[in-house]
């Protein structure tokens, strides 16, 4: 059930691509009323017109008049949608972890070409999102990027992505899974870094002192690792750096509709073959694989090529169905979200370090651990706190940055009726 709110929208729109004239023709003849849900980031799905998430600001092209329509249960379904999407997030990211250590850790099976390997995940990624996208029509999008946003946005976000997960895989070769793990959650102070750079969330104080707690928590963590590996420490950094850039960039890919992205199997289309392609680059520089790896006894016979193959396609499932139930939580949720959930999911992985491959945390470990989980914590509260979306939508202020050509300020253009204030509150997931 849905109770309008009576928005009258706009004289003058800005031209978006959102829906043609065409479409709200043909609309516009089987019903009086054209209703268009609002974002699925407050309550419904999302249809049109698209809500932008930091703004609340909508974008409609050839449309003179609609009604808004909002949701008067609590969204039940929605969160048990995000609740099962996180819950195949922690399965699967453990798994991968798991095995990415197992694989290439020097101390366990020590295979050599982490980096070779993961240009099959690529390769897998980019094969599976092609047949999704073949067999269910409604995963396609009629938008496809142009040249220039292909070379100046989706390229750069699949070479950070590329960076990111190769150097996550280097750095597992000579560090344990726990301080790996350690280390990784200091990728919020990244995404906030880089959310204020691209203007997704305005600097604070309080944000900046969250920032420096997370970074004396890192500090203690390094300081008090008793396997201690320069060179896998420097790794491991430098990914949580590159995840930063990646999903910031990923959740502007996927905000706008220009560039076609609008599910997680038109990004990893898009992104995977420029990913296996700069992997594939910096594997042959680094690992050499195409003259060694046929002389390993990894590849001595048929029985011990085969089951090679087999844990690297292995990897490759775990990967894509991580992957993919990532960015359905960026669609659900936000990437600041994301990091956010994702700290219980590093929590679990600290014990898969633990129980399966008997790694240490030391006292001062631990401490640094706290630190890190306050200032996460603490972040939370403060973003639950600013993000509730407010009852009246005059408050609504036009987006920042270049979102200005995409999106129509609604505050001059917008009327409510007497009794909105009658309307239940919604809220960012």
């Amino acid at each position: 059930m849905f109770t309008p709110i009576d928005i009258e929208i706009f004289n003058k729109v800005r031209s978006s691509n959102t829906i043609g004239e065409e479409d709200f023709l043909r609309q516009s003849k089987k019903k009086s009323i054209i209703t268009y849900p609002i974002s699925s980031n407050i309550g419904a799905t999302m249809e049109y017109p698209a809500l932008n998430r930091r703004t609340s600001s909508i974008s409609i092209k050839s449309l003179e008049r609609a009604i808004i329509f909002v949701p008067e249960t609590n969204n039940y379904n929605k969160k048990i949608q995000i609740l099962l999407t996180i819950l195949s997030w922690y399965l699967f990211s453990g798994l991968l972890s798991v095995y990415n250590k197992w694989l290439f850790g020097k101390k366990q099976k020590d295979f050599g070409y982490p980096l070779f390997v993961t240009v099959f995940h690529m390769i897998m990624q980019y094969l599976i999102s092609i047949m999704v996208i073949h067999f269910l029509p409604r995963m396609r999008s009629k938008k496809t990027p142009s040249s220039r946003n292909y070379l100046y946005q989706i390229v750069p976000c699949a070479l950070a992505s590329a960076f990111d997960i190769g150097l996550s895989n280097l750095s597992l070769q000579t560090i344990t899974l726990t301080f790996y793990t350690m280390c990784k959650s200091s990728v919020v102070v990244f995404v906030l870094f880089f959310a204020f750079i691209f203007k997704l969330e305005k600097p604070s104080i309080n944000l900046i002192l969250v920032i420096s707690l997370i970074c004396f928590g890192v500090f203690f963590m390094a300081y008090g690792e008793t396997a201690f590996d320069r060179v896998g420490f420097t790794q491991v950094m430098l990914a949580s750096l590159m995840s930063g850039l990646r999903w910031s960039m990923a959740q502007m890919l996927m905000e706008k509709e220009k560039f076609g992205m609008t599910n997680p199997f038109l990004t990893l289309s898009y992104l995977t073959p420029i990913m296996a392609f700069a992997l594939f680059i910096l594997s042959n520089l680094i690992e050499n694989p195409l003259f060694t790896i046929g002389k390993t006894n990894y590849f001595a016979t048929f029985s011990d090529a085969a089951s090679t193959i087999f844990l690297i396609l292995s990897g490759g499932f775990f990967a894509t169905a991580m992957v993919v139930s990532e960015f359905f939580l960026i669609i659900q949720t936000s990437v600041l979200t994301l990091a956010v959930v994702g700290i219980l999911k590093e929590v679990l992985t600290l014990s898969l370090g633990m129980i399966v491959f008997g790694d240490k945390i030391t006292s001062i470990n631990f401490f640094g651990l706290l630190m890190t989980l306050a200032g996460i914590v603490i972040y939370n509260y403060i973003k639950i706190n600013k993000d509730n979306l407010p009852q009246n939508f005059n408050n609504l202020r036009e987006p920042v940055g270049d979102q200005t050509d995409d999106y129509f300020e609604l505050q001059d253009n917008i009327s409510l009726s007497d009794n909105h204030n009658s309307h239940p509150r919604s809220s960012n997931q």
